[in-house]
């Protein structure tokens, strides 16, 4: 079966490949879409369940139909060796709570997936100087993204009050605007140092 992603072309196997250990266990995958990402987490050995609130969910597997701006996380059952929110937080109301959800799901030993649009990129830093609009945010982009995640944020405040930390971090997708790179501007890179690509991937416990 091919499903359609509406996440950014190769996320998913990225962070198949880069954060998700092959491993016999639990997974829920929060906004699950079409249920792409759901299947592979089952063929990377997941005994995998959905959560989603609009969408057909195409992959078989059990689905709850949750608001994920409310309890959700009590009325799925738990607990969960792996939690999944690709290119979920960034559509929440209240980010921390839903961090705290997450928390209340995982097993001791578990582990969360969150990413979410890089808004700490120097392209989209000197486009909000420039315009005071943030890229993924901007009019005529995705209306329900309502919550920009910046990396300080995330790791400083919002995992401490969650009950959460970091264990590894990356990015994907093409990096921002570099011309001080390619102008050699050795200064620019001092002041103005470029956190990445397109995507940030967080991975919890």
């Amino acid at each position: 079966m091919t499903l359609e992603t509406a996440t950014l072309f190769g996320l998913q196997e990225f962070v198949i490949q880069r954060a998700v250990p092959v491993a016999q266990g639990r997974a829920v995958d929060l906004g699950a879409g079409s249920g792409r990402f759901c299947l592979l987490l089952r063929e990377r050995g997941y005994d995998v369940v959905a959560v989603a609130k609009y969408r057909d969910v195409g992959a078989d597997v059990p689905v709850y139909r949750l608001d994920l701006d409310t309890d959700f996380a009590s009325a799925v059952h738990g607990p969960f060796d792996l939690v999944t929110a690709i290119e979920v937080i960034e559509h929440i109301e209240n980010p921390i709570g839903f961090l705290r959800a997450i928390r209340s799901m995982l097993t001791p030993r578990g582990r969360a997936i969150v990413t979410t649009p890089n808004v700490d990129t120097l392209a989209t830093r000197l486009r909000f100087a420039l315009s005071g609009v943030l890229r993924a945010f901007e009019p005529g982009s995705d209306p329900q993204h309502i919550t920009p995640v910046f990396h300080d944020l995330m790791v400083r405040q919002w995992l401490p009050r969650a009950g959460m930390r970091l264990v590894d971090y990356a990015t994907y997708g093409e990096h921002g605007m570099r011309w001080h790179n390619r102008l050699g501007l050795r200064l620019a890179r001092r002041l103005l140092p470029d956190r990445g690509a397109e995507t940030h991937i967080f991975v919890l416990a």
